[in-house]
This record gives C-alpha cells, sequence and structure tokens, in this order.
C-alpha cells in the first residue's frame, strides 16, 4: 500500500492536514495484525510516530499532529485492533461449535448527533420491523399535547451508540445476510476494515432481541475525566430499551430482570482504577423507579484489557458465563 496522501490546507497560519487514521492503520498493518501482547498503548504510540514521521516529510509541511488532533485517532485505532482480534475469537468459537449457532461481531458507527444520517446509525435500526415499531410507538412528535404543553420539541429515545454488538444466527443465516463467520483477518488492509465496517447494514432489520443478540459491548482507550460514565449511560439506556420491548411483546423470555443481564460489558484499554470499578455497580434506573424489580446493573462487568490476548480472554469468560 502507498504511504497515505495528506490532505495539506493553508491558513493564516501556516498549512494544516487532518490524521488519515484508516488510511494509516492500513498502511502499518496491512500485511498482519499487531502483536497479540503488544500492549494497546504501545500500538497506538507506534501509529502516532508513523504518522508524525508522514507529516514531517510531506511537501509543503503540515504542522505536527499535537496530542490533542490524535484524541479521536486513538479511540478509532483501539477498537479496530479490539474488532479484528474479537473478530477471530469468535470465528474460532464458531469453527469449534458442534451445532448451527454462529457469533458475529457487528463493529456499531458513531451516533453523535440528530441528523438523519445518524439517525439511521442507531443501533435500534438492526431490529426486526415488530420491534422498531415498538420503540418508534414511545416516542412522540411536535404535535403531541403534552410535548407543546411542557415546551419542548419531541420526546424520544437518542443515546450514543456503544461499540459493538456481538450477535448469533444460525449457520444458513449467515449465507443469507452475506456474513462469513468462519472467515478470520489476517491484517488490517483496507479489505477487512472494509469487511468489519459493513457487517452493520448487513444484518440492519434482522436482529431480534430475544433470539440473536449475545451482548453489547463499549470500549474506551481510557476512562479518565469522568469518560466511565458514559458507560453507565449506554448501558443503562440500551437495557431500558430491551426491557420495553420484552413488557411490550411476547418475546418468551422468562424473568425479564434475569433477561437484562449479561447484556452490556465496558472495556479499557488502559489501566482502570478503583473507582472505576465502584462506579459499574450503579442500578439501572428503572431499579430506581420501580424498587419492587429485581436488581440490575447498568454495566455487567467492566474489564482491563491491556493487550489482545486480554480481549480474548474477557470475550471468552463472557461467553462461558
Amino acid at each position: 500500500m502507498a504511504e497515505p496522501i495528506l490532505n495539506v490546507k493553508k491558513d493564516t497560519k501556516g498549512y494544516t492536514a487532518a490524521v488519515p487514521s484508516i488510511e494509516i492503520l492500513s498502511y502499518v498493518y496491512e500485511k498482519n495484525l499487531p502483536g497479540s501482547s503488544q500492549t494497546f498503548n504501545d500500538i497506538i504510540l507506534n501509529l502516532q510516530d508513523v504518522t508524525k514521521k508522514i507529516f514531517a516529510k510531506h511537501k509543503p509541511k503540515p504542522k505536527e499532529p499535537k496530542s490533542g488532533a490524535f484524541n479521536n485517532c486513538n479511540g478509532r485505532w483501539g477498537e479496530y485492533v479490539f474488532g479484528a482480534y474479537a473478530w477471530n475469537y469468535l470465528v474460532d468459537v464458531n469453527l469449534n461449535n458442534q451445532n448451527n449457532d454462529r457469533y458475529v461481531y457487528v463493529k456499531l458507527p458513531t451516533n453523535n448527533s440528530t441528523t438523519k444520517k445518524s439517525i439511521s446509525n442507531i443501533w435500534t435500526s438492526l431490529l426486526i420491523e415488530s420491534q422498531r415499531i415498538i420503540l418508534s410507538g414511545f416516542e412522540k412528535d411536535s404535535n403531541d399535547l403534552q410535548v407543546k404543553e411542557f415546551g419542548h420539541k419531541a420526546f424520544k429515545l437518542c443515546s450514543s451508540n456503544p461499540d459493538a454488538v456481538i450477535l448469533k444466527f444460525e449457520n444458513e443465516e449467515c449465507k443469507e445476510l452475506g456474513i462469513d463467520p468462519l472467515k478470520k483477518l489476517d491484517s488490517l488492509e483496507e479489505g477487512n476494515i472494509e469487511l468489519i465496517d459493513s457487517i452493520f447494514e448487513k444484518v440492519r432489520g434482522a436482529v431480534s432481541i430475544e433470539k440473536n443478540i449475545q451482548c453489547f459491548l463499549s470500549i474506551k482507550t481510557s476512562t479518565r475525566s469522568d469518560r466511565r460514565y458514559q458507560f453507565i449511560h449506554e448501558g443503562d439506556d440500551i437495557k431500558a430499551m430491551i426491557m420495553l420491548l420484552c413488557t411490550k411483546l411476547p418475546l418468551g423470555v422468562g424473568s425479564i430482570p434475569k433477561f437484562c443481564q449479561k447484556r452490556f460489558y465496558a472495556f479499557s484499554l488502559d489501566r482502570v482504577s478503583e473507582a472505576d470499578m465502584d462506579t459499574m455497580e450503579t442500578a439501572m434506573t428503572a431499579c430506581i423507579s420501580s424498587p419492587l424489580i429485581d436488581p440490575i446493573w447498568c454495566v455487567d462487568k467492566l474489564f482491563e484489557c491491556l493487550k489482545p490476548d486480554d480481549v480474548v480472554k474477557a470475550l471468552e469468560s463472557i461467553l462461558q458465563s
């Protein structure tokens, strides 16, 4: 692969360029995955060093990216490396399965605004139509009398997506969806990154809460600056929607609180603190408003994954629990 091309622009202070994070990831790991015993921190620092060298060689030379410019890149790099190892672990599980079940890792797109495109990227767009209808029926628009009365424009379900979800399909369903759950990734070249990104669209509209969802995953390169509370928000939001669907539809899940357990896991690619772990004991808000409900935690467990090997161990413990 050729060295990534920078989109250099000139302003009043000189030349600048955004970091082409995906191109750099593919450039560095075109022929292999990062080592499983390398730390995520070292992997990310290596990608930063390569980026700085590309910037330094470019003519005209743009300003070297500082730490702030790498913030989004670091998370994106960590998520793709995590995703590649998670994908390959699930392939191993599928190859060893004696039954027809196939686990699929689905990287979820970013949902950080209310634009039309972002609305279509909400994880609930994965659900079958009958379940999406229940969720959309919960919402109210500006024509609703209560919305008008209290001075709002809408009443809706809106949240940031977690980073991924593990789904379970039968082998024939995977074939129909155009997914090969037995094919490993040997690198992070562009085609493999496109494969990881493509699964969301392939399973859109094909997922049933009660049949296909194994668990959601939220991944952060750091839990500093109270980022740990995004884990809580995402887990609480997802479990509330699961609870709503189980309440409104005859899904045959048995105990709804029990069904909501083991559905949301958090991952830190850096050291976690005692405060991080304590925060994971937070109750789902439904348990506060309805204290007779059995305890449900927003986050079922926080894993400290310092290297890709730790990702495999964490997922192994999740699938075996």
